[in-house]
Order: structure tokens, then sequence, then C-alpha cells
């Protein structure tokens, strides 16, 4: 494998390690931490991480995917026909996991995100943003 496609694909398990690793975090620390915040906390922080997240989350998405598809490339051109399956399977999934973002996730994150600059907080005043 030439060291450009080394370097590519290092830059992409980094990048996705950046986007996987912050839902991990979220799975194990961030969940269990809210559970036991009150209703006006809950919406403000996850308000504002949803609203940094999606905003900053979309550079080491974007980034792992074109490095993805560079590295892939890459191994190709050298002939290396493992790698450049192994790639190929890489970019369809880190596709599919972005669509599924922006088509899923996207709006629903946008909906706590909006609570806070609207100043509103569940349940009943919230009712137009969920």
């Amino acid at each position: 494998m030439t060291a450009r496609g080394r370097v590519l694909i290092a830059t992409s398990v980094l990048a996705c390690g950046i986007f996987y690793g912050t839902d991990v975090f979220s799975a194990i620390v961030l969940r269990p931490a809210l559970a036991l915040a009150d209703d006006q906390t809950l919406v403000s922080i996850m308000g504002r991480v949803h609203d940094f997240g999606d905003r900053m989350q979309r550079v080491p998405g974007v980034a792992g995917l074109v490095a993805a598809i560079l590295g892939t490339a890459v191994v190709a051109w050298a002939g290396h026909l493992a790698a450049t399956v192994a790639g190929a399977i890489a970019v369809v999934a880190l596709a599919c996991w972005l669509i599924i973002y922006a088509r899923i996730s996207a709006p629903i994150n946008s909906r706590p995100a909006a609570a806070p600059k609207a100043a509103c907080f569940p349940p009943a005043s919230c009712e137009r943003l969920f």
C-alpha cells in the first residue's frame, strides 16, 4: 500500500473515530447523567449539545467519508484488491450512515436545539417544537 493511501485511511479512521466516539460517550456517560436532571436543565443542555454537535460533527463525518473515498481510490490504483474491497465496503457503510443521519437524526435533533433559543421547557410550553 502506498504512503498516500495509508495517510488517507488513517485520516478516515481518526475522523470517524471522533464521530462514533461521541455517540459512545453519549450512550455511556451523558444518557445516565442526564436521566437525573430536571426537565428544564435537560432541555437546555441537550438543546445546546445538539445545536453545537450538529454543526461541528459535520466536519469529521464528511472528512471521514472523503478520506475513505480517496484512500480506497489510491489503494485501487495501486492494485491492492483486498484493500480496495474493504475500502469500498467502508465507503458504502459511511455513506449510508450519513444519509440516515441527514434524513432521520438531524430533523429530530433540530427540535431540542430550538427549545433553549425559544426559552420553552416541557411539558406544556414546548408542544409546538415536540
